[in-house]
């Protein structure tokens, strides 16, 4: 890396001719790439300036600059680069404002990284260092760098996404208003569409559907205790019942054969619940049957 006032006045050497062709006298930067776009070389015995495009540098050495030849320089009337020599355009003295529009102070000096030809930092003549990842916009009349100063936009952003969670509560408190029924697995064992236990089922009162959002789940049927070490006591409540009466049936046995109303499952009386009998059983809607053909010593 080259501070600016360490290369302004090195010796250019064109090696094909075998001489010094004159010195750097300034250093110009494209604006738009945030790069060096040429350095001016001023001869001084023939009281000239000329442009040398910074891809006709072979390097920047601690004392001279080399080129192959002096044909790389040209006039600095035929730069067509976006701001000419002859405006004059040099970081040095810029003045330097945030990406907020606030002063920050002037450049008094900057490096570069000659290799590449990349503006790697400015520093203000208050003290203030910017490195190249905070340049946002670059002219000859002045040049903005993000300061971490928080921008209008960026609370408007701010205000902007507390608004979206202040709608997601709304839609949140909407929805735990309603019906606790709407909300919340009743603990049921799921029934067959058109069973008769479904048919003849009465309505459960109030009071019931309280008291049985109370109760732990359990999908065993009355009269028999599901075990310890059941699986169904590792499912979560928001968990599928169909899944949970799964894990409950696993591995039983049936002490009367089972037959689903199209005839399209049937198990026969001491067949042990297999993973592809309840596949099976849960395809016929068949599950409920399982259950209330089980051996009474299950």
């Amino acid at each position: 890396m080259e501070i600016t006032e360490s290369i302004l006045g090195r010796k250019v050497v064109a090696l094909d001719d075998r001489k010094a062709v004159g010195s750097l006298k300034e250093i110009v930067v494209d604006c738009a790439q945030y790069r060096i776009s040429h350095y001016v070389v001023e001869d001084e015995e023939a009281q000239v300036e000329m442009a040398l495009p910074f891809n006709k540098v072979i390097a920047v050495g601690d004392t001279y600059m080399t080129i192959q030849d002096a044909a790389g320089l040209v006039s600095c009337a035929e730069m067509s680069t976006p701001y000419a020599v002859v405006e004059s355009f040099d970081l040095l003295g810029l003045k330097a404002y945030s990406r907020a529009g606030n002063y920050l102070g002037t450049v008094k000096l900057y490096d570069i990284d000659p290799g590449t030809g990349a503006l790697a930092r400015i520093v203000l003549d208050g003290g203030g260092e910017y490195g190249k990842g905070s340049f946002v916009s670059l002219s000859p009349e002045f040049i903005f760098v993000d300061d971490g100063t928080a921008t209008d936009a960026d609370k408007r952003a701010g205000r902007t996404a507390d608004a979206q969670v202040g709608d997601g509560g709304t839609d949140a408190q909407e929805s735990s208003s309603k019906d606790p029924a709407e909300n919340e697995h009743e603990p049921v064992a799921p029934q067959l569409e058109g069973s008769p236990e479904q048919a003849d089922a009465p309505a459960a009162s109030e009071s019931q559907v309280e008291e049985a959002a109370e109760t732990p789940v359990s999908d065993a049927p009355s009269g028999q205790d599901v075990p310890e070490d059941s699986a169904a006591e590792e499912l979560v409540d928001d968990e599928d019942p169909d899944e949970v009466l799964k894990a409950y049936l696993l591995g039983k046995k049936i002490n009367e054969s089972v037959s689903s109303e199209d005839g399209a499952f049937t198990l026969a009386s001491g067949s042990e619940i297999t993973a592809d009998v309840l596949a099976s059983a849960q395809k016929a809607d068949a599950l409920l049957l399982l259950t209330m053909a089980l051996e009474d010593d299950e």
